[in-house]
């Protein structure tokens, strides 16, 4: 919650927008590409996924605070400009 507050209005969401999949009402598309192996499995929570639109690229799992999770957003987002 600390994140998703204002999240989507950031600098950061216009490279890597957050949607948020409750475990209670998974969406079809992440089942299906669970079932496709183009997402891996979740083993902690929060997982935060870096996904393309076709497939998992990469994932942050934990969450400590909402500065550390600006900070391995901003890393990630930095190492994927330089590609």
């Amino acid at each position: 919650n600390e994140v998703a507050i204002d999240y989507n209005e950031s600098e950061q969401a216009k490279t890597l927008p957050l949607v948020i999949i409750n475990v209670n009402n998974i969406p079809t598309w992440f089942k299906e590409a669970y079932n496709e192996g183009r997402i891996k499995r979740i083993k902690g929570t929060p997982t935060f996924i870096v996904w393309n639109g076709r497939k998992e690229l990469s994932r942050l799992t934990g969450y400590k605070n909402r500065k550390d999770f600006m900070l391995r957003i901003n890393i990630y987002i930095s190492e994927w400009e330089m590609k």
